[in-house]
């Protein structure tokens, strides 16, 4: 160990001074070493996200030039959650207007219709989307339901309808907040509630 003493303060080294004066001899310029520190990324806010959201929505109606009606988002807020008139509401069906532009509501099922109503009501060569609330029972016996979002773009329809359908789908499922579920038919057996709608639900549980 050792001992440096000076007549006055002014005259005495800074600590960092001294330090590298001893340990470092070579650095001849001691103000130009840079101290590097982390940088902590702060973490996205509620804004960013929905400017994200945003943005990813704008980027899909860019792809496709398709845009949602403006009463599709609060229609299936009152559907999704059975208020009013849409209390006892089943399935809601969609499609594109004339000019392949928007998409608009096609149908709203009857109070007290069932599943098999709404597959009657799907076009056999055009194509559809749907917000189906879909009942059923759990291998433990309970009855439950599910929300669930169908395309329906049949192997008869004209090739332009279906690259359209299944290009735009992602347009209306960002509207349709709170369905989880896509399942996606092709033709009547992917419609079959047994074997192709109740198995795939069920997986969500």
């Amino acid at each position: 160990s050792f001992c440096v003493r000076y007549k006055n303060r002014s005259s005495r080294p800074s600590v960092r001074r001294l330090f590298l004066s001893l340990f470092t001899p070579k650095i001849k310029n001691i103000n130009k070493i840079v101290i590097h520190t982390r940088i902590q990324t702060p973490k996205p806010s509620t804004l960013s996200l929905q400017k994200k959201r945003h943005k990813h929505l704008k980027f899909l109606t860019m792809s496709t030039g398709v845009t949602c009606a403006p009463d599709i988002a609060e229609t299936f807020e009152s559907f999704k959650l059975q208020k009013a008139e849409y209390k006892g509401v089943t399935f809601i069906t969609y499609k594109m207007n004339d000019s392949n532009s928007e998409i608009v509501i096609d149908k709203v099922g009857e109070i007290g219709q069932k599943y098999d109503d709404f597959v009657a009501c799907l076009p056999e060569n055009d194509c559809r989307y749907a917000a189906v609330d879909i009942h059923f029972s759990t291998n433990d016996g309970r009855d439950t339901s599910k929300l669930v979002f169908v395309t329906w773009i049949p192997d008869s329809a004209r090739v332009k309808a279906k690259m359209l359908y299944a290009a735009s789908k992602k347009v209306l499922h960002s509207e349709l907040t709170g369905i989880g579920i896509m399942i996606n038919c092709n033709d009547y057996s992917d419609l079959d509630f047994e074997s192709c709608i109740k198995p795939e639900v069920m997986k969500f549980v």
